[in-house]
């Protein structure tokens, strides 16, 4: 497990990094948290040493910038500011924006979507899928497939608080955290507030790999909650 971790953090495909790492702060930031603000209330020293990594953390910024390869450079700049280079890295964002704005209430009809049928938008069926319907049915039918994955996990947290074995509840937690960062990070991307890292749209976004993973994950939940008084 350990090989596989280091493999993941030295890879440079930051879609597999932020999959596998989004889940974490879910699952213990909290006790974390709450252990660091009281021990750092009470020890002065420890405090000022936090501040102290603050700042060294901070001012590495620019020198882990100039470490990285250039097409990571790039996706930093167009999140940043995609107008700096509107028709390379900050392009997919820009368009991907227009057609989610232009959607309006309730959209533009089916089929009937400027940017995307005019494939303004690619990768539109996979990294960028969100923005399809979010025109062509407006914020309306943006918000019912909002709905739809708010459902997914306020029940996949109902199954993990059910389930009354420890091994299927963390497990029922964990897929319902990854399906939830994985959501986040895909609609983030397509609206501008999170860099473009490739990740896909839970249940939606086209591929083989991506859509049978996700389906397992449900699948689990189901058969956790089918055994709910068993586990």
């Amino acid at each position: 497990a350990s090989r596989f971790l280091l493999l993941t953090i030295i890879s440079p495909i930051a879609s597999a990094f932020a999959s596998l790492f989004g889940i974490v702060p879910l699952l213990i930031v909290a006790s974390v948290m709450s252990f660091l603000l009281i021990y750092l209330h009470e020890n002065k020293l420890a405090l000022a040493f936090a501040i102290g990594i603050t700042l060294a953390v901070g001012l590495s910024v620019h020198f882990i910038y100039d470490k990285l390869p250039v097409y990571q450079q790039r996706r930093i700049s167009a999140f940043v500011n995609p107008e700096l280079d509107h028709k390379g890295a900050g392009y997919n964002v820009i368009q991907s924006k227009i057609a989610i704005g232009s959607g309006g209430l309730f959209g533009k009809g089916y089929m009937k979507g400027t940017q995307t049928q005019l494939n303004y938008i690619p990768e539109q069926w996979t990294d960028f899928i969100f923005c399809v319907p979010a025109e062509e049915f407006g914020f309306l039918g943006a918000s019912l497939i909002l709905l739809c994955f708010v459902i997914l996990f306020v029940r996949g947290l109902k199954i993990a608080s059910i389930c009354r074995n420890r091994f299927a509840s963390i497990s029922a937690l964990g897929i319902t955290a990854l399906l939830m960062v994985q959501t986040f990070i895909n609609i983030g991307m397509e609206m501008g507030i999170m860099p473009v890292i490739g990740i896909p749209l839970p249940l939606m976004s086209y591929g083989g790999s991506a859509l049978v993973s996700d389906m397992m994950m449900v699948g689990l939940l189901m058969n956790f909650y089918s055994g709910r008084k068993e586990y």
